[in-house]
């Protein structure tokens, strides 16, 4: 059954002369013995007035060492506070659809939005989402004057 492999060498067996059962593996005979893995060839020593290279450390922490601070990359930033970068991509989507459909109501709204979205930047200290807050607002001032322009053309032309 061992060669088979259909017994286990934690499963208790019992053959006659034996007191009381046993685990497979206590029971001479029942499995081949262990393969025993081949020793590894030593490595050749170096040769005579040989010096092993000087390296500079690896730089990984041994346990119960402080986990060393990195400095931030070129190009990136540590977010302080809340983002609000989700209210300036909203201000800049109300000032681009004021812009081309209805520019009166969502173009005072988007410059609205826009603002509470920079001062609250400006309160947290993340500046995530700034160019979208600022083109917003820009976009909104802009389809606010044009609007304004077509009015004022059409008051001239139409007449009081």
């Amino acid at each position: 059954m061992a060669g088979a492999g259909n017994l286990l060498p934690g499963d208790l067996v019992w053959r006659a002369g034996m007191a009381q059962w046993q685990p497979a593996a206590e029971v001479e005979g029942l499995f081949p013995p262990a393969a025993v893995e081949p020793a590894w060839p030593q490595p050749m020593p170096p040769p005579a007035g040989y010096a092993p290279p000087g390296y500079a450390p690896t730089g990984f922490v041994q346990p119960g060492e402080p986990l060393p601070v990195q400095p931030l990359g070129y190009g990136s930033y540590a977010t302080s506070g809340q983002s609000h970068r989700g209210t300036a991509i909203a201000a800049f989507v109300m000032s681009l659809i004021g812009l081309v459909i209805c520019g009166i109501g969502l173009g005072i709204a988007s410059i609205v939005v826009a603002h509470n979205a920079l001062q609250g930047m400006r309160a947290s200290g993340n500046e995530d989402g700034k160019g979208f807050a600022l083109a917003a607002r820009v976009i909104g001032i802009v389809g606010l004057s044009l609007w304004a322009l077509r009015i004022v053309r059409w008051r001239l032309f139409r007449g009081f």
